[in-house]
């Protein structure tokens, strides 16, 4: 996988795979970045403001996000799925701020599908799309796009959407937050209602082109979701930041 990410900026570089003294003990050489995990600056953030729950304000979260969908974007391009985008996994360079997508255990391609037995569905909680928390196989690149609009929110309030460890109490959730769209069959989860996601995210934190971009990827319905590509062509992101 980091192989076929050969030249993404985004993504943290493959130098090369050296054996170590057992023949069968091999170790991946990759691209050192001096700095911190996405993870642990909006720690620090939190920390510094304790009486704030907003690491990031809208500019820098355009910025942070124009980086992992162009990223993200290439990856798809070349077939890539990471399968495990949180901060956790995206390191910020200490010298020049940018991002670089790392920790592709989890990756697939979608030209060749790992084939596995494993039911459980894997990921982080939190950042899962519903159609892995509903146990679907054939699941591609929207789930990555999934996980971005997480890491987006989580950006622009300071606080996760999902923050439950129990998949299923997560699937409620997230039916709860966004409700469901008449097309869509689901599962009864005895759960409705119109989407609560504007009250989570208040205009005094996003404006509402960068609530298109958000509401755009956390769509539902894996069909209906923005790609990494078209969801940089939103108007959002043609802003000047401040």
């Amino acid at each position: 996988m980091l192989a076929a990410c050969a030249g993404n900026p985004a993504v943290v570089r493959l130098r090369e795979v050296a054996r170590g003294s057992d023949m069968h003990d091999l170790h991946l050489v990759m691209e050192y970045v001096v700095g911190r995990s996405l993870q642990d600056v909006i720690t620090s953030l939190r920390r510094r403001h304790r009486h704030q729950h907003h690491p990031f304000s809208e500019s820098e979260t355009r910025r942070v996000m124009a980086q992992l969908l162009a990223g993200v974007s290439t990856m798809h391009a070349h077939g890539v799925v990471h399968r495990d985008l949180k901060p956790g996994n995206v390191l910020v360079s200490a010298e020049d701020g940018h991002l670089k997508i790392c920790d592709l255990g989890l990756a697939t391609s979608v030209v060749a599908p790992l084939l596995t037995d494993d039911t459980d569905p894997e990921g982080t909680p939190g950042y899962m799309a519903p159609e892995l928390l509903l146990g679907e196989k054939d699941c591609g690149v929207p789930i990555d796009v999934w996980a971005l609009g997480c890491n987006m929110a989580v950006l622009v309030t300071g606080q996760t959407l999902f923050p439950e460890e129990d998949l299923c109490q997560q699937l409620i959730s997230i039916v709860n937050l966004l409700g469901i769209p008449d097309d869509v069959s689901l599962m009864p989860l005895g759960v409705s209602g119109p989407s609560k996601l504007r009250e989570r995210v208040p205009k005094e934190r996003l404006s509402q082109e960068g609530f298109d971009v958000l509401e755009g990827l956390l769509e539902y319905n894996p069909m209906d979701r923005l790609t990494a590509v078209d969801a940089l062509k939103m108007p959002w992101f043609a802003a000047k930041d401040d």
